[in-house]
């Protein structure tokens, strides 16, 4: 019941990449959200429970720059109702629970969802606290006992109160269905379980009921099953997640570091010297650098990486065609990797000489040209190979340029476009902070 946006998200969420187009009765949602659960979650599981459909928007970390003056008071959620913007989180759910019929029966119903909405809101500062504190893990740690054993048993032990007075606890906190209420105490709940485990639950058997019976609503059920797994869980604290191995040079690594620098992502830049090489190759996968280590594996090779971390971050593209064409200006660049080595290590001057030759008047022109066909289908050349906001076929062009540069120094002159391009990713925010930090190599 939902339409999912790869445009704005870094996970690959395929099974719903076709838009859902509401019939004209029925008002048109859009709903702006990070690609994370976070204080979106509440209104997503409303549109499940009440079966409606809506366009999920994820927004992730390289587009937010632009698209924060757009939305009211700078800040996500937003909530867009046939064009008209609805911003902050509660008053986004209020307008949902609301329309969909969620917010009780009666005006003494709707006090009490209100009071119960705000008491499981009251989790909302301590796991924050645990969240910020990611950085200091002995203050983490604190903050999690205070979690388990004062802050979480104080909140379900009131909500117990509140859902005994219905039905004995045996239902729903109102009337004889599903509310508002049930559904922000399953969403911050959640949160604790993340934290704490089902341990949570331990003298709170009528909460953990409510809890599996919200979850096993039909359509509650099918939105957990098919949710995106996103990067992060807002209020669930990740460390970093990846290390990079690779030498201290650019070389192939350089496109996953800029990757990590436009996502704003934290990760380990482990270089290898050379003279450390022969000891590790052999516990290397395929014995070969680069690889990453990311979510219990060792990925190696350099486009799988690449093409790994863009899906991670949201910069492969929203739909199969924007993630065709940034594969085909990857490999078109590729095609140039292995006569550019072969040029480099020639020992025999007169040989490297009509090997430049070949790639500057042939090889090199032919690839731009095609390259800047594609970038001019976009915006007419002037902004990114797709879409609104720089992608990997960007990022591995910019990277690329190293080598092309290295050939012939001039090797834009003829392609306008393309140099435009090469100066607003040079000029990127993030891209420029790392181009002054990175260490000098020397390759």
């Amino acid at each position: 019941m939902f339409s999912a946006h790869p445009f704005l998200y870094a996970t690959s969420l395929q099974s719903y990449s076709s838009l859902i187009v509401p019939s004209l009765e029925m008002p048109s949602y859009k709903l702006y959200y990070f690609a994370a659960r976070g204080v979106g979650e509440t209104s997503r599981l409303l549109f499940a429970a009440a079966e409606k459909e809506y366009e999920d928007f994820r927004i992730v970390p390289p587009q937010w720059p632009t698209l924060k003056p757009k939305m009211p008071f700078g800040q996500l959620p937003v909530l867009e109702v046939d064009g008209e913007q609805i911003p902050q989180s509660r008053a986004v759910e209020n307008y949902l629970a609301r329309e969909f019929g969620l917010y009780g029966s009666n005006k003494q119903e709707k006090a009490t969802i209100d009071v119960v909405c705000e008491v499981a809101r009251e989790l909302k500062m301590h796991l924050s606290l645990i969240f910020y504190a990611k950085e200091d893990p002995k203050e983490r740690q604190r903050l999690v006992g205070e979690l388990k054993d004062k802050i979480a048993p104080t909140i379900m032990t009131n909500l117990t109160k509140y859902l005994n007075k219905n039905t004995e606890g045996h239902g729903w906190f109102v009337g004889n269905s599903i509310s508002y209420a049930d559904i922000v105490v399953y969403a911050h709940v959640e949160k604790i379980v993340d934290n704490i485990g089902e341990d949570a639950f331990k003298d709170y058997p009528a909460l953990k009921a409510n809890f599996k019976r919200v979850a096993s609503n039909k359509g509650i059920a099918n939105w957990l099953e098919n949710r995106p797994v996103t990067p992060f869980v807002y209020l669930n604290i990740i460390m970093s997640e990846y290390t990079l191995v690779y030498f201290n040079g650019r070389g192939r690594a350089e496109t996953a570091r800029i990757l990590f620098e436009v996502a704003g992502v934290k990760y380990v830049d482990k270089r290898i010297p050379r003279e450390n090489w022969p000891a590790m190759k052999a516990d290397t996968p395929l014995g070969k650098l680069p690889y990453l280590e990311a979510k219990g594996m060792k990925l190696p090779q350099s486009s799988a990486i690449n093409r790994f971390l863009a899906n991670e971050f949201g910069m492969f593209g929203k739909d199969k065609i924007e993630k065709a064409t940034i594969d085909a200006i990857t490999e078109c660049l590729r095609d140039l990797e292995g006569p550019i080595i072969k040029f480099f290590y020639e020992k025999d001057e007169t040989k490297k000489v009509e090997l430049k030759k070949e790639l500057c008047d042939e090889k090199i022109p032919l690839i731009l040209k095609a390259i800047e066909k594609q970038l001019c289908k976009n915006n007419e050349g002037n902004g990114w190979f797709v879409g609104e906001s720089i992608s990997l076929a960007d990022i591995d062009f910019f990277c690329f340029m190293d080598w092309l540069v290295f050939v012939n120094p001039d090797v834009l002159t003829d392609f306008h476009k393309l140099k435009g391009l090469y100066d607003r990713i040079k000029t990127h925010e993030q891209i420029s902070k790392w181009l002054a930090k990175r260490p000098e190599t020397e390759f």
